[in-house]
């Protein structure tokens, strides 16, 4: 069961994310930008189909 907690810094990360995504295309259009998850998060939620979660 993934906690509130957590769904609340997911949903923060990924805002940010765009938010940064959204300046950096105006500001050099030709750069890359990636969200850095901890492996334990990418074990936890990417491994297993979405319905399992």
């Amino acid at each position: 069961m993934v906690s509130h907690n957590f769904c609340r810094k997911c949903f923060r990360a990924i805002y940010q994310y765009i938010l940064y995504y959204y300046i950096l295309t105006r500001l050099e259009s030709d750069r890359r930008l990636y969200l850095a998850i901890r492996q334990e998060t990418h074990l936890e939620l990417f491994q297993e189909p979405i319905d399992k979660i």
